[in-house]
């Protein structure tokens, strides 16, 4: 059975949890469903994108450790450097500073950053 996931199409987000990727019961092709006919599966071992085999080369950058006017050159550094895609993950009590107020504002502004790995040409592995 395939899951589907509804991701607006002008954001691509790849969502890949390690521990569910290992996992023995997704051997088989597991289609997750993106943004109109777009999937993402893996077989055999290997990611498919697309229909596509894809290679992940992924480098880590912690959006919350880089001020916000450098997202973009350390992005296309990363891209430079031939990776084509960045694994991130989300400092929950960053956002959260008091319970239920949420700050995604300036250098805490997540969309913003994974829409500057968009425009890059990156893949983003998101860690929430």
């Amino acid at each position: 059975p395939a899951a589907t996931m509804a991701v607006p199409t002008s954001l691509l987000l790849l969502l890949l949890l390690p521990p569910l990727a290992a996992h023995p019961s997704l051997r088989h092709a597991e289609a997750v469903k993106l943004a109109g006919n777009r999937s993402f599966t893996i077989e055999n071992d290997r990611f498919v994108r697309d229909g596509k085999p894809i290679l992940l080369k992924a480098g880590c950058i912690h959006y919350s450790r880089v001020p916000q006017p450098y997202w973009k050159d350390r992005l296309l550094r990363l891209r430079a450097m031939g990776l084509n895609a960045i694994q991130t993950y989300v400092p929950w009590n960053w956002h959260e500073e008091e319970q239920g107020v949420y700050n995604f504002d300036g250098d805490r502004d997540l969309v913003g950053f994974i829409r500057l790995a968009q425009e890059a040409g990156m893949l983003v592995v998101l860690r929430a």
